[in-house]
């Protein structure tokens, strides 16, 4: 099925790009569209001293005529926008068109649109969750304003307050808003007024501060906490890292995110075309510079696949009690599970079925389930073709080599063994 929030966009683009016939340019619309960006960067880009190669660059793909087949505006506009990150190495970059310009009552029915896809992605929050041994865990995945989101965010972190431990997940967080970045970062920082960023504007050499504020929810500020990240992470994500990292406030696991620092504006130019220009960078206060082109650079190294593994490996190393290292031992197994799942032939599970006291292990879809007389039924994960365990539990279960007894190993560690009957 369509995932409902491209089904909302394919309605927004067509609604408000639709025509009769596809649109043509000829080559004086191209060198008018060429001529007015070069313009735009050289009057709004943030790198001034980057401005003459970039321009240099658009000017001589035009005389060497690399555009002059592309009579399609949106393919002249993705051609562009490759060209312009290819000079500027800046990924904010862009430029687009719109085959019809808004009109009059265009604006409110977008942003209610806008408004509902907020809403119906939970504002970007898609899971919260208490793991075993007292774990926060919290993904979200864009930074929407701080006015729209406020209350999400509240609940969210409210969920995972009392938390031994924090990961927050942006693996699959392509950035927001800096203010929503400082309110975040505030729940973990207890001094309010710290200042997190600032972003220096071209125009005038403005800085503007993010700082630590009051928070409508419990801090957080003791936890050690863990932000995943991978190569799409970037913007307003790669800003959150990065700000913690800095004030030692997180460690950051994963990949090396996307490299992108730099705030952008929109604008218009003539024959509807769009020009996307970043007009400030982010400076940050501590390390005086920021992550543009080169990402965040995660503490702990690993796949985005496997940074949850990656992060409790940490924990286990920094735990002294023996009892905790061995119930990390069985959540490491279990979260490298999840991410490569063990597969079993289906004639061994088979095998597995059976009466074991009063436990039940029975098979259904190829999936093995364990149930206590008169209690609930748990599904059984595989760690290895013969050790499980309890799904959403510290519970683990082991079959010896002939299916004729099983160890169970509680969330306390104490041990039972079973024979079937």
């Amino acid at each position: 099925m369509i995932n409902m929030k491209i089904k909302y966009f394919v309605c927004l683009l067509f609604w408000i790009s639709q025509s009769s016939a596809q649109p043509i340019i000829n080559a004086n619309v191209r060198k008018t569209a060429i001529n007015e960006l070069v313009k735009t960067i050289k009057e709004e880009y943030i790198l001034e001293e980057n401005i003459p190669a970039i321009n240099s660059y658009l000017f001589n793909q035009l005389k060497s005529k690399a555009y002059d087949s592309l009579t399609n505006p949106f393919d002249f506009a993705r051609a562009v926008t490759i060209d312009l990150r290819k000079a500027s190495n800046d990924k904010h970059m862009g430029f687009g068109y719109s085959d019809q310009k808004e009109q009059v009552g265009d604006s409110i029915a977008i942003e209610k649109l806008r408004e509902e896809i907020m809403r119906y992605e939970n504002y970007g929050f898609v899971k919260a969750d208490i793991l075993p041994l007292n774990i926060g865990y919290v993904k979200f995945n864009d930074f929407w304003e701080l006015k729209k989101t406020k209350n999400t965010i509240d609940a969210a972190m409210s969920f995972i307050a009392n938390s031994d431990v924090i990961i927050i997940d942006l693996r699959d967080n392509g950035g927001g808003d800096p203010e929503t970045v400082a309110y975040i970062c505030s729940y973990f920082i207890s001094e309010e007024g710290t200042v997190v960023n600032t972003l220096k504007e071209r125009k005038n050499s403005k800085f503007i501060e993010w700082r630590v504020t009051k928070v409508s929810g419990k801090k957080m500020v003791t936890q050690p906490v863990y932000i995943l990240t991978s190569n799409y992470t970037f913007s307003a994500a790669e800003e959150f890292a990065y700000d913690l990292q800095s004030l030692k406030r997180a460690t950051i696991v994963g990949e090396a995110t996307g490299g992108g620092a730099h705030p952008v504006n929109g604008y218009d130019l003539s024959n509807n075309f769009i020009a996307r220009i970043p007009y400030a960078k982010a400076v940050n206060p501590y390390t005086k510079t920021n992550w543009e082109g080169i990402g965040v650079k995660p503490d702990i190294e690993s796949t985005s696949q496997n940074a949850i593994v990656a992060v409790l490996k940490e924990i286990k190393v920094n735990t002294a009690d023996f009892a905790m290292k061995t119930k990390l031992d069985l959540l490491i197994k279990t979260k490298e599970s999840e991410s490569n799942p063990v597969c079993i032939d289906k004639t061994v599970l088979e095998y597995y079925a059976g009466k074991y006291g009063i436990r039940t292990v029975t098979l259904d879809n190829h999936t093995l389930f364990i149930q206590r007389d008169g209690g609930p039924k748990f599904r059984l994960i595989a760690l290895s073709e013969t050790e499980f365990f309890y799904e959403g539990t510290e519970t683990s279960v082991i079959f010896n080599s002939d299916a004729k007894e099983l160890e169970i190993t509680t969330n306390d560690g104490s041990k039972l063994k079973a024979r079937k009957n």
